[in-house]
């Protein structure tokens, strides 16, 4: 990696610069995980963890690289899943009971301050009586779209640091859906899947469509129950 090494001489007022290269394996084999119950993500050593846990004193613990607490640390938060960018250096993890959303840095392990004008570690404030849940990352690295497991509304997350609209969000309404309960994206990153209760929800969030964010189709589904090993609809 090159980077740019800068020195400024406050009494002569001069500024110097110069190149400098470090070596950094870009190759970083790692997991991440949600602790519900903690309000916690763990970073997991997967680069070799046969290895790592033959040659240990004390287990699978070995694996465990960090331990990040999020969200409010005077309430329960119940994050349940996260979502990274492409090259892993940020982690969206939705915050259920606090109506937000954390940032944790992939590289440094650490909580993200996403507001600045107040003091201490602020995730990402969708308002209040939203319970985000499911998360799903654009191949871009430009959106998090976020299901809501209370309402029919999808949280569009500008994630883009370039954007002047970075941070900030816009909702899709489903109408009498009920609760999203999974997200997905095809794999040109052209479609949102919003699973409910009844239907499989299809948005066109193409860039540049005539119908971006707008819901495209649907397909009602039955329930299917698994008891005692029958399927029944």
């Amino acid at each position: 990696m090159l980077l740019l090494w800068i020195r400024f001489n406050i009494s002569k007022g001069e500024l110097s610069s110069r190149n400098i290269s470090l070596n950094i394996d870009e190759n970083i084999e790692r997991a991440v995980t949600v602790q519900r119950l903690s309000d916690e993500i763990y970073f997991i050593d997967t680069s070799d963890p046969k290895a790592t846990i033959n040659n240990s004193a004390v287990g699978s613990s070995d694996l465990i690289l960090a331990k990040v607490p999020i969200g409010d640390p005077t309430q329960p938060d119940l994050p349940k899943e996260l979502a990274a960018t492409s090259d892993a250096s940020r982690i969206y993890v939705p915050l259920e009971k606090t109506h937000s959303v954390a940032v944790v840095d992939g590289i440094g392990f650490r909580n993200l301050d996403t507001n600045l004008e107040t003091s201490g570690i602020n995730p990402i404030n969708l308002g209040a009586g939203a319970t985000p849940s499911s998360i799903v990352i654009s191949s871009d690295d430009r959106y998090a779209y976020i299901g809501d497991r209370n309402t029919g509304t999808i949280y569009i997350l500008n994630i883009d640091p370039d954007s002047k609209d970075y941070h900030t969000h816009s909702n899709l309404n489903i109408p009498s859906s009920g609760a999203i309960r999974q997200l997905a994206l095809n794999s040109d990153g052209t479609r949102l899947f919003a699973t409910t209760n009844e239907k499989i929800i299809a948005f066109d969030v193409a860039s540049g469509s005539d119908t971006q964010n707008q819901i495209i189709g649907s397909v009602t589904v039955n329930r299917v129950l698994h008891t005692f090993g029958e399927l029944k609809n």
